[in-house]
């Protein structure tokens, strides 16, 4: 038997716990595997991405290369794909110790994003908004 149970509100808490007893008094023995905290959403996926997209057009417009924001041996310019990897990447390491943007949960993204946009507004005074859902699409 397997089932998949989604517990997100204190009602479904309740049937759950319910219909975990329940399967404990039939077969005395139930194993449970435990996944908390809600994953990101597909919407702030798409955001995640349009936010690297537009720090690195700000960082390159600004004339700031990797060597100058990251002290890298060679003047690079910057991608979405190099923000994601040195900047992200490495503060999400460092606030939740997961590096897979795929592990972060919904309230991790708010933390991230906070810690690298105050980073670079005090650091080079480039701010970039987190996209909405239309710049998102």
């Amino acid at each position: 038997m397997n089932d998949k149970w989604v517990v997100n509100s204190d009602h479904t808490e309740e049937v759950f716990i319910a219909h975990a007893r329940k399967l404990y008094q039939q077969h005395k023995y139930v194993e449970f595997s435990i996944k908390a905290g809600a994953k990101r959403t597909n919407p702030q996926n798409a955001a995640l991405h349009v936010y690297l997209k537009q720090v690195a057009d700000a960082f390159n417009a600004a004339g700031l290369d990797m060597k100058q924001t990251l002290s890298a041996d060679i003047d690079t310019p910057w991608t979405a794909l190099l923000v994601k990897e040195l900047i992200w990447k490495v503060v999400q390491k460092a606030t939740i110790d997961e590096t897979s943007t795929t592990k972060a949960n919904r309230t991790d993204y708010t933390l991230i994003y906070e810690t690298i946009n105050r980073h670079t507004a005090s650091t080079w005074g480039i701010s970039i908004p987190w996209p909405t859902k239309e710049q998102s699409e």
